[in-house]
């Protein structure tokens, strides 16, 4: 898990960042600390370990595309499912 910390919180000094692509990391959950890439507009998860889409990925506005496959997922807020493309 540290690993996954200190990750996100390199990645969040790239504030004007658009797409970010996460497959095959074996996540387990996804780092509430991307809700600071304001510009964020594609997310890549496939083929990981996640099980929970967390809320607060529903803060990514500019979020339009969102790729989930292959992971072993029993829950996604209803707050997620807004205007995405889901993949």
């Amino acid at each position: 898990m540290r690993e996954t910390s200190h990750l996100a919180g390199s990645i969040l000094t790239m504030g004007m960042l658009t797409s970010l692509n996460f497959t095959g990391n074996s996540l387990l959950m996804i780092p509430d600390t991307l809700t600071g890439l304001v510009a964020l507009s594609e997310l890549g998860l496939n083929d990981n370990r996640l099980s929970v889409v967390p809320s607060s990925v529903a803060e990514l506005t500019n979020l339009t595309r969102l790729s989930l496959m292959d992971n072993i997922l029993r829950q996604v807020t209803n707050e997620i499912d807004r205007s995405l493309d889901w993949i």
